[in-house]
C-alpha cells in the first residue's frame, strides 16, 4: 500500500469533525469487540500494544481506522506519505501508520485526551498476518 493508496483506502472529508469516539463504538465493536478493560485486540508486549490477526492486515486496518475515524474530517498526512492523523469532536486522536516503526506492521493509535466512560483506553493495535 503505497502513498496514492492511503487516500483511497482511509476516507476522510474535507471540513471539521461531526463525531465523537463514542459515536462511532457501536459500529466498531460488532467487528473489532472490546475486552472488559476497554482494549481492541489481544495484548501485545506492553498493555497499551495490541495485536489483531487477519488474513489481510492491510485492509482490516484500514476498514478499523475508516470506521473508528467515521466523521473525523480532513486527515493530516504524517508528512512521511505513510499515515494519516485524525482527530475527532472529543478530542480523541486517531493514527493510521501503514508500517509500523516497532515491527512492521500496519498500527493504529487511539489517543485519548480524557477517559471515555471505563470503556476504551488510549492504546497502539499492530494488525498482523495469521488467524
Amino acid at each position: 500500500m503505497g502513498k496514492g493508496r492511503i487516500k483511497r483506502y482511509l476516507n476522510t472529508y474535507a471540513g471539521p469533525p461531526t463525531r465523537s469516539l463514542v459515536d462511532n463504538l457501536p459500529s466498531v465493536t460488532k467487528e473489532f469487540p472490546l475486552s472488559s478493560s476497554g482494549y481492541f485486540g489481544v495484548k501485545g508486549s506492553t498493555g497499551k500494544v495490541r495485536r489483531i490477526k487477519s488474513d489481510n492486515p492491510n485492509k482490516t486496518a484500514c476498514r478499523f481506522f475508516e470506521q473508528i475515524a467515521q466523521g473525523a474530517g480532513e486527515g493530516k498526512d504524517l508528512g512521511d506519505g505513510k499515515g494519516i492523523r485524525v482527530v475527532l469532536t472529543d478530542g480523541t486522536t486517531l493514527v493510521y501508520r501503514e508500517v509500523s516503526s516497532s515491527d512492521g506492521s500496519p498500527a493504529v493509535d487511539i489517543n485519548l485526551v480524557h477517559r471515555i466512560s471505563s470503556v476504551v483506553r488510549s492504546q497502539k493495535i499492530h494488525f498482523e498476518k495469521g488467524r
